[in-house]
């Protein structure tokens, strides 16, 4: 999972929450990778 975090140190939550103009995105997000 990747998860940002500013030079406050805040970091984004775990869920998505809804937010008015319904254009940004701010929860952690799951990346799949396959190494070989």
């Amino acid at each position: 999972m990747t998860k940002a975090t500013d030079s406050y140190d805040r970091t984004q939550p775990t869920q998505p929450f809804w937010n008015r103009k319904v254009y940004e995105y701010h929860a952690i997000d799951e990346i799949n990778v396959k190494v070989e």
